[in-house]
């Protein structure tokens, strides 16, 4: 499977920091060419406690809010910039699909929103 720019990702059984396993939807924000690495983003659909606009919000931390209904996404979405990592996605895994693509113009604005944020390590800002 060959990945690009703007990608939505479903991961099935999607490992956290704390060991729990869940489904996650990724948006691949970079991949340069010719790598099996990508910089992605995980998404939620659960509100923070706090209001966001749509668009690049950048305190309290870093994140990109997707209205419902302004691509394929069936919910309101936010895409969780401050945790956007580097990823080796695996090309013969049955965990990993993609189910659509956001589109370059929609994919810009969360990757200059990201190119902006404070919180997010040096190595994925480099490969942006």
């Amino acid at each position: 499977m060959n990945y690009k720019y703007g990608d939505v990702i479903y991961w099935r059984n999607y490992r956290f920091d704390d060991g729990i396993t869940g489904n996650k939807l990724l948006i691949v924000l970079s991949k340069p060419e010719g790598s099996s690495k990508c910089v992605s983003a995980l998404t939620t659909s659960v509100p923070p406690p706090f209001d966001l606009v749509a668009g690049c919000n950048e305190q309290p931390r870093t994140m990109f809010k997707i209205s419902q209904g302004t691509c394929k996404l069936k919910k309101e979405t936010i895409v969780q910039l401050y945790r956007a990592e580097i990823y080796v996605l695996e090309p013969f895994s049955q965990d990993i699909k993609i189910l659509f693509n956001l589109g370059a113009n929609l994919t810009g604005q969360i990757k200059n929103c990201l190119k902006r944020a404070i919180d997010i390590y040096p190595e994925v800002k480099s490969l942006l």
